[in-house]
């Protein structure tokens, strides 16, 4: 990869190849906000058996909380489709 890009090894079973582009570009957008934000800090949180609260709002922004379900406060998104 010559853009600076990690490969990414943990889609064993090339499951992003099942996403249409929308999810696709999700997908990169939340690996990107891992790598980024979680990544760097995620095992001192670990050991603590804490939760790194300041990523909520990094979380929030990706909008991907509650995406299957439908109803107040809800985002209303649809689940990932496999066919």
């Amino acid at each position: 990869m010559t853009d600076g890009a990690r490969a990414v090894t943990s889609d064993f079973y090339d499951l992003e190849a099942l996403l249409d582009d929308e999810d696709r570009a999700l997908l990169h957008r939340v690996r990107a906000f891992m790598d980024a934000e979680v990544q760097p800090i995620i095992n001192e949180y670990w050991t603590r058996a804490e939760f790194p609260r300041q990523i909520i709002p990094g979380l929030a922004e990706l909008g991907i909380a509650g995406t299957q379900f439908s109803g107040y406060g809800s985002p209303e998104g649809r689940p990932c489709s496999t066919a």
